[in-house]
């Protein structure tokens, strides 16, 4: 059987050659040319044999066309075999269990420039923020800048609502926090009941989810993001990442059994069901030998980002 990561490598191969196929702008300039010796010369005679030439040209680009034609019929072939590979190995069922989700996708200090530079305009001290599958980054990826993974990316979101496997790895993420900061967390664990109900609703205007719908069917992909449109204020964001098996490596992936199936396309007919806005997709070069890349979307909820909050709360306890 044809793995996968092969079959979108060709398929892939074939849909950028189809732009580099295509003759239409030669056959017209070439037809124009022969219409136009029509027009100079009044010379019936010669005018059968010369609208013979244009039908020739006219029969190429016709062929030119059953090509490429015949290029997206292979390439209709090619998902039909990868939608079968898909059943037949189970991918695109449950498989993974958020419990169990064991951190791959690794990070560069492109990718943290980027995911730093989004989040620090979306985080902010007005709003709750919400961090789903917080997780440390690996020694090899560790600077000062960035020893508590993403949520220091997120501090100003107040206040800040992190999801995790367990409540014990959660505080061993904010361990580097001072105490009194660590108080203010609000934590929760993250159970294979994929039920977001427990958290505030229509209160969060960013939600990141790094390194966990990479892992989860799209089905279940579909769960969450109709319990995250409700989670989001009006103008809020979401922002995941995901496995793009558009990309070779990425398919490859789901061949080890490393990672779900999943497409933007997927994606568009998920998002676009539960109400949500694209504000982007993209793929970032990763370093990793195993990950190719790293793969993102960002969605909003449709309307504007309002709230009476001027600043972060603050009090004091007064004995009598």
């Amino acid at each position: 059987m044809t793995d996968l990561a092969t079959l979108v490598e060709h398929k892939n191969s074939l849909k950028e050659i189809i732009p580099k196929l295509s003759i239409d702008d030669t056959i017209y300039s070439k037809s124009h040319l022969i219409e136009s010796l029509i027009s100079r010369f009044d010379l019936n005679e010669y005018h059968g044999r010369i609208d013979r030439i244009r039908s020739i040209y006219s029969d190429i680009d016709q062929k030119n066309k059953d090509i490429i034609a015949e290029i997206g019929r292979i390439i209709d072939s090619i998902d039909h075999n990868i939608s079968n590979i898909l059943e037949s190995k189970s991918v695109s069922s449950d498989i993974f269990k958020e419990s169990t989700i064991i951190s791959l996708l690794p990070t560069n200090e492109v990718v943290r420039t980027i995911f730093n530079n989004k989040i620090s305009k979306i985080s902010q001290v007005r709003y709750p923020g919400l961090q789903i599958n917080t997780r440390l980054f690996s020694p090899a990826e560790i600077n000062p800048s960035n020893i508590d993974g993403w949520i220091s990316l997120m501090v100003a979101s107040d206040p800040l609502y992190l999801m995790g496997p367990s409540i014990e790895l959660l505080q061993e993420s904010l361990r580097s926090f001072p105490e009194i900061y660590q108080k203010r967390v609000r934590s929760y664990e993250l159970n294979d009941k994929r039920d977001l109900s427990t958290l505030p609703q229509a209160q969060f205007n960013l939600i990141f989810c790094w390194d966990f719908f990479n892992y989860l069917s799209v089905d279940v992909v579909d769960l969450y993001l109709q319990q995250m449109i409700r989670l989001l204020r009006p103008g809020g964001t979401l922002l995941f990442t995901y496995n793009n098996c558009d990309l070779a490596m990425s398919a490859k992936l789901v061949d080890w059994n490393s990672a779900s199936w999943c497409t933007p396309l997927l994606l568009e007919k998920i998002y676009s069901k539960h109400g949500f806005e694209l504000i982007g997709f993209d793929d970032i070069i990763s370093d990793d030998v195993n990950v190719s890349h790293v793969s993102w979307a960002e969605l909003k909820r449709p309307g504007d980002l309002t709230t009476s909050k001027i600043s972060q709360a603050s009090g004091a306890i007064r004995r009598k």
